[in-house]
């Protein structure tokens, strides 16, 4: 299984040096869906071909050191949800492309 991972680390006054991860099957990269009755267009973005093809266990650790992670995809909220770091109920999904978003709050 391999995953794209992208990461970027936000610095200033309002971002605290806060560090984003995108994460996303391989085989779901500027994929597009649409829930017109929802009014959901599902955009997996195109900037993760720019990231590293990882591993199951470098995707996991990718989401460890994250403050904010950007999950796409079947695969890789599979692996979320299997280690506790996301709720099933939370996943959005269009025509059968997953997506969920996780933050982490510390003091």
């Amino acid at each position: 299984m391999r995953f794209r991972v992208y990461a970027a680390e936000f610095h200033g006054e309002d971002a605290y040096g806060v560090r984003v991860v995108y994460i996303s099957d391989e085989d779901v990269v500027g994929r597009i869906e649409r829930d017109d009755e929802k009014g959901i267009i599902l955009r997996v973005p195109e900037i993760l071909l720019k990231g590293e093809l990882v591993d199951e266990s470098e995707a996991i650790a990718a989401i460890r050191e994250a403050d904010v992670v950007v999950l796409y995809g079947r695969r890789i909220i599979e692996v979320a949800v299997e280690l506790g770091f996301v709720a099933e109920e939370s996943v959005l999904e269009v025509n059968g492309l997953r997506h969920v978003q996780i933050f982490k709050f510390s003091d």
